[in-house]
């Protein structure tokens, strides 16, 4: 952890503040006012402040929401509180990137845009702490003195109130101009020393990806109502708490006191916000309300204390389930750092000063540069039997049944330059001139003749060689994305025709239903009515298994076991429902995978002992996917094998009834027929 001299400079705060609050006062005074509160109402007001951390995990979902709209409540609050645990017992305010490696552990959410909705939500809380400060003072019990002024923490809050009347402008700014802003921090950046920068640029960059809540006034509005809310309720605890010190100044007092703690303790300190929450609580109530020293800080230690050991015994709680070590969270700022480098290039350029890269945007949306855009959804087989060598040559026969789920790639195109340049971010998926979506790109150009130069950006999420079909998936998104972007010059059965060359599972992806039979090599399809959407626990162990292998290993067991194999097919094609599938569930591939692989084996396990309606390895493995009828029982399941296998990484998803379309910005050279915005809102 590189947290050497941030955790230098907050001890020496947390040191400073404490002997400022207490320089007039003994501790034994304080002493006689913590023995003689009421435990009642102490009990009250933490009992408030614990449960306020629900309420942050239920707001989360709003910020989360153009990111990923399903999260699961059990794990946000998992993260919520592993991340206050963080900055409870570990230096350097890691708490909001605890926060978002946590959440990225179990949820298809990066780490990078979990961070992104954690600026934002920073940045609400501040507007709403300020607006609570400015109510306080003009209600009728405000004290009027010339407050602001006076001692360092006024003029520290006035400080703050010209930041955040600097801050608005800048957002509305960054708004609508992001890749200038990112530029100019860039320059200001290389000028400073790379600790200092960092933060900041990486900040700025996964707010980016954030920004689209802001775009929508609705998802704003609700976000806005629910800060409101949650600060007013905790606000609540403070109340309870001053009473329990015999404080009695009303309401007001108590929002202003929250306020001005709220900003107190976003200065570096020691773990846990000792001396900024003591001084600024007791600045609010002493220095502002005249309260006597010993008795405010009386309560600034009672509710503090209070409030610090529940949380942190509940995030310590869910780092075991989540098979995560406190060294784990404590390096969650560079997997977060990482995460938010790996897709946005321009922070790592504006970190080492070199100049902007003309590639195209770290985010995409409507207001940026490219000119269509399409998720690549993973999938998973339900049934899968091997039946023999395909006639046509070296290829088996199966059957199988497919269905889309939302762990998804993501795809940018742009035309523009010479020939298809593609950038990946994420993964490490091997040369871009090898990749599927390479290979899609140029079959596109060559069946339809429209080269304009192709820039692609792929963001990878789906693991590579784990059977979730995510290079097929890919190919098909290029294949559909550039098929929208040029207004349509193939049909159907020339897009599939061209799907076929790539790969056997490339036609599912291409569209018809997110849920079909698949024959021959695959890409014999009848496609489905959409089954009902399950959540899927996703387990993921860290093995690549070659396909061609698995195919061999299966047709060498057989033969030296001589087993006739039922060539005939079994699914006629009807529609089917959960309660068959059930009983459908098989995979041939498991009789030599699990064997060969321990570790899938054990992910296998650990799933069937869950409660799942159905539990398979997904294609040739490696990875295993659990299906469940209630999110409850998922979220439940995955604290489990979390628990039980922490080495193994499980995601939470949702099975797909449709396959995502493909959104187009603006119209492409040569492009006809098109209409802007296609499949977009």
């Amino acid at each position: 952890m590189k947290l050497g001299w941030k955790a230098a400079l907050g001890v020496l705060v947390t040191v400073l503040l404490l002997t400022w609050a207490l320089r007039d006062v003994e501790f034994s005074e304080v002493w006689v006012h913590l023995r003689e509160g009421d435990p009642l109402l102490l009990g009250a007001a933490v009992f408030v402040a614990t449960f306020g951390f629900l309420i942050r995990a239920l707001r989360w979902k709003i910020l989360l929401h153009t990111v990923r709209p399903d999260t699961s409540l059990r794990s946000r609050f998992s993260a919520v509180s592993i991340g206050f645990m963080a900055n409870n017992v570990l230096p350097a305010r890691v708490g909001e990137f605890a926060r978002a490696y946590a959440l990225s552990r179990v949820e298809p959410v990066s780490a990078s845009a979990a961070f992104g909705t954690l600026v934002v939500e920073r940045i609400l809380d501040a507007l709403v702490l300020l607006g609570l400060i400015v109510g306080a003072t003009l209600s009728p019990g405000f004290p009027q003195a010339d407050v602001f002024g006076s001692g360092p923490l006024g003029t520290a809050l006035t400080g703050v109130g010209l930041l955040l009347a600097i801050l608005v402008p800048g957002l509305v700014v960054l708004l609508f101009w992001p890749r200038p802003c990112v530029r100019l921090a860039g320059r200001l950046a290389a000028r400073l020393p790379r600790d200092l920068a960092r933060p900041a640029v990486d900040a700025l960059e996964a707010l980016l990806g954030s920004l689209e809540i802001l775009r929508r006034p609705r998802l704003l509005a609700l976000a806005a109502v629910w800060s409101v809310g949650f600060w007013v309720f905790h606000g609540l605890s403070f109340w309870l708490g001053m009473a329990a010190f015999d404080i009695h100044l009303g309401l007001g007092a108590a929002f202003f006191t929250e306020g001005v703690v709220g900003f107190g303790v976003a200065l570096p300190s020691a773990p846990g916000f000792f001396g900024t929450f003591h001084a600024s609580a007791n600045w609010a109530l002493t220095d502002v309300y005249g309260v006597e020293p010993a008795r405010s800080l009386a309560f600034a230690f009672g509710y503090h204390l209070g409030g610090w050991i529940p949380i942190t015994a509940i995030g310590l709680w869910y780092a075991w389930r989540m098979g995560l070590s406190l060294s784990d969270v404590g390096r969650s700022e560079e997997r977060v750092e990482e995460a938010v480098e790996a897709e946005h290039p321009e922070a790592i350029a504006a970190l080492a000063g070199e100049p902007p890269r003309d590639s195209g945007p770290a985010v995409v949306d409507s207001s940026e540069n490219y000119a269509a855009q399409i998720d690549a959804p993973c999938k998973i087989n339900l049934y899968l039997r091997v039946l023999g060598l395909h006639e046509g040559g070296p290829y088996h026969e199966i059957e199988t049944l497919f269905l889309a789920v939302d762990l998804q790639d993501h795809l940018a195109i742009e035309p523009g330059g010479k020939d298809v340049r593609l950038t990946v971010e994420g993964a490490d998926v091997g040369p871009p001139e090898e990749n599927l979506v390479t290979r899609a790109a140029r079959a596109f150009v060559a069946e339809t003749g429209i080269d304009p130069g192709l820039r692609i950006r792929l963001r990878k999420r789906i693991p590579a060689g784990a059977g979730l079909g995510g290079g097929s998936s890919d190919a098909a998104a290029t294949l559909r994305g550039l098929n929208a972007l040029f207004g349509e010059p193939l049909d159907g059965e020339a897009l599939r025709s061209v799907g076929r060359s790539l790969g056997a599972d490339v036609s599912f992806f291409l569209g018809g239903s997110a849920f079909a039979l698949g024959r021959g090599r695959g890409d014999d399809l009848v496609h489905l009515a959409p089954l009902p959407t399950r959540t899927a626990l996703l387990g993921l162990p860290d093995i690549h298994v070659s396909t061609p292998w698995a195919y061999g290993a299966l047709s060498g067991r057989r033969a030296v076991a001589g087993a006739a194999v039922d060539a005939a097919p079994r699914l006629t094609g009807r529609d089917l429902d959960w309660s068959e599938l059930e009983g459908l569930a098989t995979n041939d591939f498991e009789t030599v995978v699990l064997d060969e692989h321990p570790a899938i084996a054990g992910a296998r396990r650990a799933l069937v002992g869950t409660g799942a309606r159905l539990v398979l390895m997904s294609g040739s493995g490696s990875a295993v996917a659990a299906i469940y009828d209630e999110p409850e029982a998922a979220s439940a399941a995955l604290d489990d094998v979390t628990r039980t296998l922490p080495t193994v990484r499980f995601l939470l998803a949702r099975t797909l009834g449709t396959l995502p379309e493909p959104t187009v910005f603006r119209r492409a050279p040569g492009a006809r027929g098109l209409r802007e915005g296609v499949g977009g809102e």
